[in-house]
């Protein structure tokens, strides 16, 4: 519960300060421009499944294997998707020449916080020392992204791996990274043949496909949620858009064997994503259908006998939340979580147990 705590206080500092340095809505407002630039004012944002899905030889999918504690290497994937569908069309191949840094190059378009001194629990507050500071952090958590998303899966060599999904060349005489050359690589990955899977825009209706509303990442829910829980967001907009008629009528679920086996995430990851999902309103919880089987009086005498069967919660997503200031929605829910832990931790030492 100590732990509960510190990170609850951790994420809250970090989230302060891009509010406060104005990072945030900065960084927005280059996400906006840029897809207002592009030619199809994109609406929603088309992810492919493979994406979430572990293969078939249990190999853990990209996202699920991106579910890190530090980094931003998920954000960076999927702004880097965000990017590429705003500016090219159906099925064009990924192909940039966007910075690594100045106005809207890609640490632009990375909201973090920086200058944070543990010793004394503040952050530099020098305007010029904070902004060269601000700079450099954004560009070094941009390069380790890129370093991460391209040794994911089994080792190629060289800091590649087979599921890798950027590949960044590098240098004939030194073998330094070109990090500013970078390729985007398919939702599944490079593969490990000699020709990569480049990215491509998905085609509309000749893929398995599921899309995201582009707010997610204009309005800056991308930048605020952990992987954990972008990725159980993801996994939920995907079931949503399989069954939609479920979804509407009393929402989807999952059972441990796909939620373990499909997606390869553990159940304390999912559960504790949904609660904060639900609590910034992305998700809520949904009934299960009204039941036609037989009546109470016989599961009352089948109870005397048998136990009952495990239900799974089951979820409804929200994207008309996503239209709301992210920042804003995630801080009120940390505070509500903090209480809750505060809470709890009172409840623990008056019973005469430890808080921890």
């Amino acid at each position: 519960m100590a732990d509960d705590l510190e990170a609850n206080l951790r994420r809250t500092r970090r989230l302060m300060q891009l509010k406060t340095t104005k990072t945030f809505e900065r960084v927005n407002a280059a996400l906006d421009q840029i897809r207002d630039s592009g030619p199809a004012q994109l609406s929603r944002v088309a992810l492919r499944a493979s994406l979430l899905d572990t293969s078939e030889d249990s190999t853990p999918a990209p996202a699920t294997a991106l579910l890190l504690p530090r980094g931003v290497a998920l954000r960076f994937y999927l702004l880097a998707v965000f990017e590429a569908q705003c500016r090219l069309t159906a099925p064009s191949a990924w192909k940039s020449s966007r910075s690594l840094t100045g106005e809207r190059g890609w640490s632009d378009l990375i909201a973090v916080d920086s200058g944070y001194d543990s010793a004394t629990d503040s952050y530099m507050t020098r305007q010029t020392k904070q902004a060269r500071t601000a700079a450099s952090s954004r560009l070094r958590q941009v390069q380790a992204a890129l370093r991460t998303l391209e040794a994911l899966g089994k080792p190629l060599g060289d800091g590649e791996g087979d599921q890798g999904l950027v590949v960044v060349p590098r240098t004939p005489t030194t073998g330094r990274r070109q990090y500013a050359a970078f390729e985007l690589m398919a939702e599944s990955g490079r593969g490990s043949v000699l020709t990569n899977r480049r990215y491509t825009v998905p085609a509309s209706g000749t893929e398995a496909v599921f899309t995201v509303p582009s707010e997610f990442f204009t309005r800056g829910w991308v930048q605020v949620l952990t992987p954990a829980e972008t990725v159980t967001w993801l996994i939920l907009q995907l079931m949503s858009q399989d069954y939609p008629g479920k979804h509407h009528e009393s929402g989807v679920y999952l059972y441990a064997n796909r939620r373990e086996g499909q997606f390869n995430m553990a159940r304390d990851a999912f559960e504790d994503a949904c609660r904060t999902l639900n609590g910034l309103g992305l998700i809520r919880y949904a009934e299960p259908p009204p039941s036609d089987e037989p009546g109470a009086a016989f599961w009352f005498s089948a109870l005397l006998v048998a136990k009952p069967r495990y239900q799974a919660q089951r979820y409804q997503v929200v994207d008309e939340t996503l239209q709301k200031d992210a920042l804003e929605q995630t801080i009120k829910e940390l505070v509500i979580q903090r209480r809750a832990i505060v809470r709890r931790s009172k409840v623990r030492r008056a019973k005469g147990k430890s808080p921890s």
